[in-house]
Parts: C-alpha cells; structure tokens; sequence
C-alpha cells in the first residue's frame, strides 16, 4: 500500500498563511504542519512509501518529509502547477503508483482512526462521505446509490448526495483504470478540471464502496475560516476538552452529581443562573465572593460554604482567581470530587495547572498538587466576548510570560517546551487580530493560554513572576501588566549584558509589541519605596527557577527601571 498525496498547489485562497509557503506547510495549532500530520498518522498506521506531487515549493516540502525516515518518498513535480489542476499532477504521478493506495489532497485534515479504519476493512476500494442535513455550497459533494460511490462534484445536489472529502482507499486496478481515463482528460487538453471529472466517466463500471464516515473528524483546510475551524477540532480532540459552557449539564449527569458548589465570576452569575441554578435536579451552591489575587482568608471561607452545602462536584467558572478559589477549595477541604474549570480570560491558564495561587499579608504562596489538576475543562471562546481590549491584553501578556519563563525554567523538558513554543507561536501571529477585537481568532488565543498554562505545569514560572508579585499585592497592578513589565525589564538588562539567548530575542520583541499596543494607563508614585525594599518581597522560589543567574545588584537595576517606567506611564 503506497499513500499518493497532491500538493501541487499554491493555496491562494489562504492569504498570509501561504505567504511563503505551500499549504500542506501551514503549522497547525499543535506545531505540526498540515503535511506532517498526514505523514505521521500514515506511518504510525503500516505506510512505509509515499508519493507526493510537488509544485512552486518542491524543495521545502522535500525538506520537511526528512523528519520521516521510516518512509521513503518519491516526489513528482508538476512543472504546469499554475495553469492545471490535479488530474495534471495524477497523470504525472500514475507512472509511480504500482500498488494499492491511499490517495488523498495535501490539505486534508483528519484522525488517525480514519486512516486506521480505512486500512483495515475488507473493501478493496472505498471512500468515505459525511451525513449531515447541509451540504457545503463550495466544496465537493458524492451522489451514492446502493452504497457505491456514483459520482463526485462541487455542483450536484438533491437526492442521495453528501458532503465528501477526497480520501479513497483504492485497488491498483481501480486507480489504474481512473489514471488510465484521466491520461486521455490529459491528452485532449482538459487539465484545468478536477480528477474526479475521469472518475466520473467510469464510476458505472467500478464497485468503490461510500461509507459514511464515524471514526472521526476529516476537514479541507481551503481558507482561513478552515483553518480556525480545524485547529478547534484538533484542540478539543486531542486535548479532551469541551468547547460549550451549555456542556456542563451534560458533564454534571454523567458524573451521577447532584449538589454543584459553583465559583463563579460575578460576571458570569446571570449565565450560570440559566445554564444550572434552574435545573430542578440540580441543588446548586453558587459561591460569587471571590477576592482578586484570592487571599487565605478568602479560600478558606469558600471552603467552609463548600463543606456546608456537602458538594458533589466543583465548577469554576471564571478567571485565574476564580479557578484558583476553586483549586484552594478542594486542597483545604481533602475532598476528591471533580473539578470542571471554565475559564473566561485567555491568560492564566489555571485550568492546566496542579496550582493554586494564593496570598497571605501580600506575599505570594501556592498549594501545589497533582489532585488539583481540574479532571474536566471546558474552553469556549465566546465566553471571550466580554473582554475589553485592556483585559485581553493584560491575560495576553500573562500567557506570553509564562510561556516565555518556561523556556527559561531550570525545569523544562522537552514537552514543555513543545508547549510553550507553540503559545508563542499562536500569540505571535494572531496578536494583533485579538487585540482589535477579532473574534475569529479567539479561540486560537485561548489555546495559546492553554498550552502556556500546560507549559508552566511542567516547568513552573521564573524570575519574571518572581519579581512581580509585589508589584500586585503592594500596589494593585494587574498580574498580567506586573508579569510582564517585569520581564520586558529582565530581559532589555540580560540583552544589554549580552546574556539573553538567541531563541529568545524574538519573544522579547514580540513582549515589547504587545506590551506597547496595550497602552496602558498605570502612573504609580514610588516616592517612599526603593528598589532593595521591592526586592526583599521577590518570590525565592520563583526566582530559583530561572536558569540564567541574576545578582543582586542588577535585580536592583531591574526594580529602578520599573519603578521609573511605572511612575512614568500616562
């Protein structure tokens, strides 16, 4: 079995996306390039031989197919890339194809159990179609009739026909029989139309099996709204996560719970109100008194309410705060229910931490345990739609620095740092779309939070945190604005004593971006305080994480330069 894969094509329709690169090369939310990902599922499923048609961007795709040695590839250029379709590119790759194979398009992505069930049914030739009420206007759709496959187009409708996604599963005699027809498409000149053109010319005389596909999600990534719409079904996929707060009823009767103690953002009551507290079945402690930065005090009484009421399960539905009162709740109370976290900020990620972050006479401390890890998530990005722009950009900049500390962290590994690269690599390209309200982008940016919070649950955070909890405790500036002043700072002193590392100068010029785009407001007097007394508050253990040393005197350069950049702002 040989896998054929066309990518031939230029992706016009993807703007800046294929700037510089084929489609098949876009980096998918997880950092794998829609190419790799179909490499790596076909290998992990027994494909050990590849033909891939190339184009503009032959070399660059030769290139990325190198991390795959278990493969061996033959690569087929269509010189007449800009002026045919891929029945040109069919036609140029049938020579090559002396096998059974699985043939499908460079854009295509799909679930391993796909390509698992494709491979292990009986079905010499098949393909597999999607039930759904409509059909997209734009892409291809299949007519079937007794289960075969009897034609395939962007323009049929009515009767019989669904939505489809070109993947087939194909005999060597069929696909030689397909080639045959499509080499004389090509021999009267017809090679601007679709391959499935010559299939349809022989369809009444082979037996491809349509199969409506269950075994997972397969999406065309054709534009950007595509590829937003596949990053989404790859995130709560393969991170098990729900994408609807309307999911929490369901999760709620799985678990056989009955008595929710809800902490919830006080902007968020009115919503959980009509989402639970009028389910009959549903004895709900609903628990809005919460302290910003929650303190011991505040985390305790929750716990006293929470034990009270003899609570079944915990949901939290808010900020870092909010899930934070949550995660202290369960810590001082021993209990092990479950915790579903529903976070409605893109920044702490909390939700992905065994963290609970607290204070007591405005130092910082934290519970820290593998229990406290929420057993169930639920990221839905319209609950981002309240955000103003200095809210997104303050939980912004907090995702941006704990990604950027993981990096940093004398205890990263090499999953963490898988993380944390690709939450920089989200903030770094959707930025600017997030902070002018774009609301097609949200969704990518709750998952850079979300990685940058899987990030620091490895590696924890440094000395960027380190040094600003004063800054929040003392002086009420917002975490995400202290986190990263402090660190902008850090790492403007590192670079001019020539110690900040390469792989980090791109982060420093993306924190000093967004830092500046944020405009924010602050004006601080430090009139009374000096440098050596903000930085007897530093967090010791935070500051230990960092791997690159830092003396004390140029933690007092750092501290001036804030206090001067603070007292400064307007």
């Amino acid at each position: 079995m040989k896998a054929l894969i066309f990518n031939s094509g230029i992706g016009s329709r993807m703007g800046t996306l294929t700037g510089n690169c084929p489609k098949c090369l876009v980096k998918l939310a997880n950092g794998e390039t829609i190419l790799s990902r179909q490499l790596r599922i076909l290998s992990e499923s027994g494909i050990k031989k590849a033909v891939i048609t190339t184009g503009k961007y032959m070399r660059q795709i030769i290139t990325e197919t190198e991390k795959f040695s278990d493969i061996s590839f033959t690569f087929v250029e269509n010189p007449r890339y800009t002026e045919t379709n891929y029945i040109y590119s069919m036609y140029l790759a049938a020579s090559h194809c002396d096998d059974d194979v699985i043939m499908l398009h460079g854009d295509l992505v799909f679930e391993k159990n796909v390509i698992s069930f494709m491979l292990n049914s009986p079905l010499k030739d098949m393909c597999m179609f999607e039930n759904s009420d409509t059909l997209p206007e734009k892409d291809f759709k299949c007519r079937i009739e007794n289960s075969l496959l009897r034609c395939v187009s962007v323009d049929i409708l009515g009767k019989n026909c669904h939505a489809f996604q070109p993947i087939y599963k194909l005999s060597r005699e069929t696909f030689k029989r397909w080639t045959d027809k499509a080499r004389e498409y090509v021999s009267d000149g017809k090679t601007s139309v679709y391959a499935e053109n010559a299939l349809n010319d022989i369809l009444p005389l082979l037996s491809i099996a349509a199969i409506e596909n269950h075994s997972g999600y397969i999406h065309e990534i054709d534009n950007e709204e595509d590829y937003f719409e596949v990053n989404q079904k790859i995130f709560f996929s393969e991170l098990k996560c729900f994408s609807d707060i309307w999911d929490l009823p369901l999760i709620i009767e799985r678990l056989g719970c009955r008595k929710p103690f809800i902490a919830v953002g006080r902007h968020c009551h009115s919503m959980i109100e009509n989402i639970l507290m009028k389910n009959k079945n549903l004895d709900c402690c609903v628990f809005s008194e919460y302290c910003e930065n929650p303190n011991e005090k505040s985390i305790q009484y929750a716990s006293e309410i929470f034990a009270g009421h003899k609570s079944d399960i915990i949901i939290s539905v808010g900020g870092g705060s909010v899930i934070d009162t949550a995660k202290g709740v369960k810590w001082l109370s021993g209990s092990n229910v479950p915790h579903v976290a529903v976070p409605t900020t893109a920044g702490s990620g909390s939700e992905a931490t065994k963290f609970s972050v607290y204070y007591i006479d405005g130092e910082k401390h934290s519970f820290d345990a593998p229990e406290l890890l929420p057993e169930y998530i639920i990221i839905d990005s319209s609950l981002l739609y309240t955000l103003n722009r200095t809210q997104r950009m303050t939980t912004l900049l907090d995702a941006l620095c704990h990604s950027a500390e993981s990096l940093l962290s004398v205890n990263a590994d090499n999953e963490s740092r898988r993380y944390a690269n690709n939450s920089i690599r989200l903030i770094g390209e959707y930025y600017q779309r997030y902070a002018n309200g774009d609301k097609s982008v949200y969704g990518l940016i709750a998952l850079a939070s979300h990685y940058a919070g899987k990030a620091i649950n490895i590696s924890k955070t440094a000395a960027g945190h380190a040094m600003s909890y004063v800054l929040t405790s003392k002086y009420g500036i917002k975490h995400g604005q202290a986190a990263a002043v402090c660190l902008k700072n850090i790492f403007a002193v590192l670079f001019e004593e020539n110690r900040l590392p390469d792989n980090l100068l791109s982060v420093y010029r993306l924190l000093l971006e967004i830092y500046e785009i944020a405009e924010f407001k602050t004006c601080l007097s430090f009139e009374k305080v000096s440098a050596d007394e903000l930085s007897h508050h530093i967090n010791a253990d935070r500051l230990k994480n960092f791997s690159i040393s830092l003396e004390e005197k140029e933690i007092l350069k750092i501290y001036r330069r804030i206090m001067t950049e603070l007292s400064e702002s307007n």
